[in-house]
């Protein structure tokens, strides 16, 4: 066995660990377990189609050593991109990819049986190999980036542009009998190519296990932030956003508003119907209330059945009490949630104001409003005032509400 052949073993046997690794992960991460397979078949491909390469030279059949070797190869490409494609998103499909397997794998296949051609499938298959680096390099930058990850984004790009130069190179000469880099030669280009397949896998892997890892960060973020019923912020969520909303009033005097929301009679709906049903009523009211939202506005829910809005910069008491009375309208008229359980909503607002001396006092005051606003009688509106010592309801002729209490 050359110096090349143990070369191109030793990757097989690297490839097969990854390869093993990417599917033991497959049954841990459900929501990845189809990249995660793709990357899988990938490694797997690949060390077969590696370890094929170093039988060459034996008496095995060539179609089988040379040909079906190659195009293992190319379509453990094809299976890589597949799998970087789920965790890269939206990294858009490689249409070409089909093509290629139905035109260039059967090629490669009868090229290394038929005489004429014998010798040079290594070259088309190198050829094909650089255009495909080069285009899941260049795809992959592109999502990188829109990610935000430009230093990772930049690494592919180089590595990528590199690797297709390398490649291409190596296939052009190839195809000419300029020098010869078959696993079975013991020629210096050989095993000087075995060691750049070395670094060039391990970089795919890499890459594809760092943007899994990313994945992976981003979702237990978004699990911090966000309420697991009804995906909307959680109380660590709205807070991060109000503390924003006072940040900008301390610098720029940007006015904003609060509303305050709480179910009526959700316990009863717990204790009649069940708490599948009083999940059910959560999840549809969050719903509506989202779909009511205007953009900048953003939305937690902060307990059982208590939502918080922090209204969009700019948004003053005459806005806040049109907003407000206008979710107020939806819950009501929204479908009946499973089990036709009627819901209402009350709501407490109030709006910065130059003797707040932190975003909880703006808070309390609509907490204020909001018991206010239950004492009154339910499925109404009512607004804070500054001082906190008084409550005062929405005027129903400013913001049309039938419910709501007239000052």
């Amino acid at each position: 066995m050359s110096q090349a052949q143990s070369l191109w073993l030793m990757i097989a046997m690297q490839m097969l660990l990854f390869g093993c690794l990417w599917l033991l992960a497959s049954r841990t991460y459900e929501q990845y377990r189809r990249a995660l397979l793709w990357m899988g078949g990938f490694n797997l491909m690949m060390s077969l189609a590696l370890f094929l390469m170093c039988l060459r030279g034996g008496d095995g059949p060539r179609w089988l050593l040379n040909g079906m070797s190659d195009a293992l190869v190319v379509t453990s490409f094809v299976a890589m991109w597949n799998g970087a494609r789920h965790l890269l998103q939206p990294a858009p499909p490689l249409r070409e990819a089909g093509a290629v397997l139905a035109v260039v794998v059967p090629g490669l296949i009868a090229m290394s049986v038929w005489p004429a051609l014998q010798g040079h499938e290594y070259g088309v298959q190198l050829c094909v190999l650089a255009w495909f680096v080069g285009r899941c390099g260049w795809h992959a930058f592109q999502a990188l980036r829109r990610r935000e990850d430009r230093a990772v984004a930049w690494f592919v790009l180089v590595v990528a542009g590199l690797s297709a130069g390398t490649v291409l190179l190596r296939g052009i000469g190839a195809l000419l009998d300029m020098w010869t880099i078959r696993p079975e030669a013991g020629s210096s280009w050989s095993v000087q190519f075995a060691y750049f397949a070395i670094f060039g896998l391990s970089v795919v892997n890499g890459v594809m296990a760092y943007a899994m890892v990313r994945l992976l960060m981003s979702d237990l973020e978004y699990l911090t932030r966000h309420d697991a019923l009804t995906r909307v912020l959680n109380r660590r969520g709205i807070a991060g956003v109000l503390a924003s909303r006072w940040r900008d009033w301390q610098q720029r005097a940007q006015t904003f508003s609060l509303l305050q929301l709480d179910l009526d009679h959700f316990k009863s709906i717990n204790d009649r119907h069940g708490h599948a049903a009083g999940d059910a009523v959560l999840v549809n009211v969050a719903r509506t209330l989202a779909e009511g939202l205007r953009p900048g506005d953003a939305m937690g829910r902060t307990g059982g059945e208590e939502f918080v809005v922090v209204l969009a910069d700019g948004t003053g008491v005459e806005e806040a009490g049109h907003v407000a009375e206008r979710l107020r309208q939806a819950v009501q008229s929204a479908p009946d949630a499973p089990g036709n359980v009627p819901v209402t909503v009350s709501i407490g607002i109030a709006t910065v104001a130059s003797g707040d001396q932190d975003a909880e006092q703006v808070l309390g005051r609509a907490d204020a409003a909001l018991y206010a606003a239950k004492a009154a009688g339910r499925n109404r509106v009512c607004v804070g005032t500054a001082s906190g010592s008084d409550v005062l309801p929405v005027d129903a002729r400013r913001t049309g509400g039938a419910n709501s209490v007239t000052a």
